[in-house]
């Protein structure tokens, strides 16, 4: 179980039956006051000591091991995982062992000989890091802090070869005051995931964080599906491809669906649709939406938005449900979000949609202006119509804010 609140725990096993919990000490509380709200409580709730002996016995005890065997890789479930939650209620993702072994392979790079795992052990990213490490024999550096002051000492520390950052973790690293003070030239692989990554952003990861050495990857995924694209083979500092998530691995096929479930195509925009080797075995109890969720064919509806280009890299534009409507086309804010901040008067900028009675909605943007930039509204406004077509343009105007 993740750091998580009494509340957030029962979010995500209130309705299913649990029959033991394993647990640090240090959760212990909140998960007896989760387990309380039960109707069936679990029959154990168990406290794990890493230093505790019996354990340390167990562990190093060839006769107290054995080999389990599984029948089928496709339908033996050894981990259920949990979804964020961020489109409603957490739901049990079934991993099943096809799943858990094709994760293992997500990382290409064969030099990694040690890898800084940030995120908890109750998202994709851990199990695809330890699965990898196991199989790779690399060594796998914790960390459960959130200051990136302190990670970037680890990756120093412990000469970290590879690391998984989400877009927010990039942000927090170019800010970070000890930055330049530190050796990161150890790093040689920085996988990004989780959000759309701005190329602005990425670009400049590269000069600040990475020092032009190498570039970094971004890879689509989810915890129902794992990682379905690559940079194998790829030159990280041809940066032309940069906010793309890459170019489908192999094994698997997406589709680019419209809302009629038409397939669009190459370079519009659409839901993504994919298939691959080795994925969920359903939602937990939740027989129902499983089945909503995938075609006759086996494509799972994912929920996001994104195209591929003609050199067949992939998109990802954020969520289905967050584009915009303009004259029957849909399009993505984030496109304008990189124009904005690629400005140099521009922090911070937010694209946002205002009703408009002739072209259903027009773009207006919230900016944070650099310190000691002299910029107004309408030169912002110019700058990003010299870069888009129509649907794109700020016709809703420019709004400058504190922070």
């Amino acid at each position: 179980i993740n750091s998580l609140d009494a509340n957030k725990i029962h979010q995500c096993i209130g309705r299913h039956p649990v029959k033991a919990v394993f647990c640090d000490t240090i959760y212990v509380n909140s998960v007896r006051e989760s387990i309380s709200k039960l109707i069936l409580p679990p029959s154990l709730v168990a406290t794990i000591e890493v230093d505790d002996p019996f354990l340390k016995s167990l562990t190093k005890s060839a006769e107290e091991f054995s080999l389990f065997k599984v029948e089928n890789v496709s339908e033996h479930i050894p981990l259920i995982l949990f979804t964020s939650g961020s489109t409603g209620e957490p739901k049990g993702v079934k991993i099943n062992d096809l799943l858990l072994q094709r994760l293992g392979y997500t990382f290409d790079d064969e030099l990694i000989e040690s890898y800084l795992l940030m995120s908890a052990f109750s998202w994709i990213s851990s199990p695809i890091s330890l699965v990898s490490s196991l199989l790779k024999g690399y060594t796998l550096v914790l960390s459960n802090s959130k200051d990136p002051a302190y990670n970037l000492e680890l990756i120093q520390r412990h000469k970290v070869n590879g690391v998984t950052l989400s877009a927010s973790v990039v942000s927090l690293f170019m800010k970070e005051p000890s930055l330049s003070k530190l050796d990161l030239s150890s790093l040689s692989m920085v996988v990004i995931g989780g959000d759309v990554v701005l190329k602005r952003e990425a670009e400049m990861f590269i000069h600040k964080v990475l020092q032009g050495r190498t570039g970094v990857q971004s890879l689509y995924g989810m915890t129902e599906t794992g990682i379905l694209t690559t940079w194998r083979d790829r030159n990280l500092l041809d940066l032309s491809k940069i906010n793309s998530s890459g170019y489908l691995a192999p094994g698997v096929e997406i589709k680019i669906m419209s809302e009629e479930g038409l397939e669009v195509p190459t370079e519009s925009l659409g839901e993504l649709w994919v298939k691959s080797i080795g994925m969920m075995s359903g939602y937990w109890n939740k027989p129902e939406l499983t089945n909503q969720l995938f075609d006759e064919e086996g494509f799972f509806q994912t929920g996001d938005a994104g195209c591929f280009d003609k050199d067949g890299f992939l998109y990802v534009k954020g969520r289905v449900k967050d584009l915009i409507d303009f004259k029957g086309s849909k399009i993505s804010v984030s496109d304008v979000e990189d124009i904005l901040k690629s400005h140099p008067a521009v922090l911070e900028a937010a694209v946002i949609s205002k009703p408009h009675p002739e072209s259903s909605h027009q773009l207006s943007a919230l900016v944070v202006k650099r310190s000691k930039c002299d910029v107004t509204s309408e030169e912002i406004v110019a700058f990003v119509t010299e870069h888009v077509d129509e649907a794109k343009k700020l016709n809703g105007g420019v709004y400058f804010i504190d922070k």
